[in-house]
């Protein structure tokens, strides 16, 4: 239910009051309802932004947050879940609650040196209108800003990237983000005259983002300073609208939607971030210098002071160059189930990876293995993966680390300095938990069920095999042959001699797709699909495709689904071919024979069965 304002208004509010009551009223006719979040009164701007690239680069130590449970940590012969052990409590940096500042910055090597006042300073004069609208109120996808002055004079005090409006017939000042000059013109032309606000842009899609005025009282903003000894230095500071929109006008790398201490803000390239205070609507910023490296970790390490249940604590952030996971969106895959007879993930693609290095992109075969700093087989894992990568056992294929399931009271915390400790010097992802000790968001996408996790995917990103608990280099091995050369085209599985097998394809080179699993041909003459392997070797996935015994059942799964197949004879044909298909056959399976020869071809006639 909504609730009353509070009647005892303080002198000069009524009008102010009716203002915005009129805006909103505007607002909810022309354009959608999350619109009136950007309007409000006060010294805050009334929009949610980000920072622009005054080449401030962030440097921060990470704070990192996780959740317990939901994971089984899995041995090879033991399935019992294992939570994190506890040990000496996280070290905690002391938040102020009594600050003027509403966010802290709780970095470990960072200290504050210095809290000033800004001179208040009327950015937009009596008279004057400034208003801004955003694409879908997200101005990384296009900002519009509009200044007015008063008595038909231009704005007194002009945005750097302000140019007067030769189209407007009026002394209008435009400034843009992400829009081009034609693009920009045309939203120009359609605003109009309001009612409850001054303007309008009543085009489908863009909503309010900013509005600020000269009658708006000024109030004190404040900016803390931090510094790293002689290593970098940092600022929070609180700003006017103008100043923030002017921050956006004035990027000039890409701006990204994040979140800062639970608020909607934005980030600016490695320079730091913008976001709105939620009690008073006011604009904060934060940028840092010479810590590029460090901006998504100090990011994570800003805590607001007040509100709420007011914090005096929080964990100390450390150092290290995990790449953050930001997002990911589309299909997730089925949850693992190493008990089941076929993985129903196979053939599908992985969801969409956004990290705070940019999009994921998958580029070729590369497994994901997901690890827990507190799990000891992940512990265990490690140095045969730092082996297989030595080596080149892993055949070039691409590994990459995601770190997930933290818990700042369990051993081995920072994950950074686990991995750094255990001599990881690989690619790594960090998936911030979603509790003390749980899965993070990739994993939970990917189907995660236990530590450690891995999840085989071909050039193209799709799933060719998963599995879960320690694996020996062989068995890591066995997971990237699935996608090293040729495509997963489905999954062979064959109960009555314990086959199960990604079979792949056998275009292009068959000797060196067969040294990766069996592969799908087809028979020259008749067009039969066939699947050949070997019975000794690369896995050996025939080796026991002789014991085969009419009437013995086999299936196939693709995209396209299961199909269900019978055996009708088990022959054995002289030459390299195998047996020519009979009428009848809707598959057949062949192998070299006896094991260790090439004599003969040894072959599985096998006939679709749909009941």
């Amino acid at each position: 239910m909504n609730t009353p304002l509070d009647t005892d208004l303080p002198a000069g509010s009524a009008e102010v009051v009716a203002r915005v009551r009129a805006a909103l009223d505007e607002v909810a006719a022309t354009t959608s309802s999350t619109a009136t979040a950007g309007v409000g009164t006060g010294s805050g701007a009334r929009m949610p932004s980000r920072w622009s690239t005054v080449q401030w680069v962030a440097a921060a130590a990470c704070l990192l947050a996780v959740v317990i449970g939901g994971v089984l940590v899995l041995r090879p012969n033991d399935r019992e879940p294992l939570r994190p052990e506890a040990t000496d409590p996280a070290p905690t940096i002391p938040v102020p609650t009594d600050s003027p500042m509403p966010y802290f910055l709780a970095a470990a090597d960072f200290a504050s040196y210095n809290l000033l006042e800004r001179p208040l300073a009327q950015w937009v004069k009596p008279g004057e209108v400034v208003m801004a609208w955003a694409r879908g109120g997200d101005p990384s996808q296009g900002l519009l800003v509009l200044g007015v002055g008063a008595g038909g004079k231009p704005l007194t005090t002009q945005m750097p990237t302000m140019i007067d409006c030769a189209m407007c017939n009026k002394p209008w000042s435009i400034a843009s983000f992400g829009l081009t000059e034609s693009d920009r013109d045309d939203l120009v032309a359609s605003i109009v005259p309001g009612s409850g606000l001054p303007w309008v842009l009543p085009v489908d899609g863009w909503e309010l983002f900013a509005y600020t005025t000269g009658e708006d009282p000024l109030s004190s903003l404040f900016e803390e300073q931090y510094a790293r000894g002689d290593d970098g230095d940092a600022v929070i500071r609180m700003l006017h609208p103008f100043e923030a929109l002017t921050t956006f006008t004035l990027a000039d790398e890409p701006i990204e939607p994040i979140t800062v201490a639970g608020q909607a803000g934005w980030k600016l390239g490695n320079t730091g971030a913008i976001w709105r205070e939620p009690l008073t609507g006011g604009w904060v910023l934060f940028n840092a210098v010479d810590t590029a490296d460090r901006v998504d970790g100090l990011i994570a390490a800003i805590v607001p002071t007040s509100g709420g249940e007011p914090a005096t604590s929080v964990p100390a952030p450390v150092d290290n160059q995990l790449v953050r996971v930001v997002s990911v969106s589309g299909d997730a895959l089925p949850v693992f189930d190493s008990s089941g007879a076929s993985d129903p993930a196979v053939g599908l693609p992985i969801p969409t990876i956004q990290t705070s290095a940019g999009k994921f992109t998958v580029d070729g075969p590369t497994l994901f293995v997901f690890v827990a700093h507190w799990c000891p087989h992940c512990n265990a894992e490690l140095p045969r993966l730092i082996e297989g990568l030595a080596s080149n056992a892993f055949d070039g294929a691409r590994v990459v680390l995601v770190s997930t399931a933290e818990s700042p009271s369990a051993v081995n915390y920072p994950p950074g300095e686990w991995l750094a400790s255990r001599g990881w010097t690989g690619e790594v992802l960090y998936d911030a938990s979603l509790g003390d000790g749980a899965a993070g968001e990739l994993a939970e996408a990917f189907g995660a069920s236990a530590w450690p996790y891995f999840v085989m995917v071909n050039s193209e990103g799709v799933v060719t095999a998963r599995a879960a608990g320690e694996r020996e280099v062989d068995d890591v091995v066995e997971l990237i042959n699935t996608a090293a050369t040729g495509d997963v085209v489905g999954q062979l599985v064959i109960d009555a001699i314990d086959l199960d097998f990604m079979v792949l394809e056998g275009g292009g080179d068959h000797v060196a797709t067969l040294k990766k699993g069996p592969i799908l041909t087809f028979d020259r003459e008749t067009g039969t699909p066939t699947i050949v392997g070997h019975r000794t070797t690369y896995g050996a996935p025939f080796l026991r495709l002789e014991e085969l015994q009419i009437g013995d059942r086999l299936t196939f799964t693709t995209v396209d689904g299961t199909r269900t197949f019978e055996v009708t004879l088990v022959d054995r044909c002289d030459g390299d071919e195998p047996c020519p298909a009979r009428d009848g056959d809707d598959l057949l399976l062949a192998a070299f024979d006896p094991e260790y020869t090439s004599n003969t071809r040894l072959t599985v006639h096998a006939t679709e069965v749909f009941d």
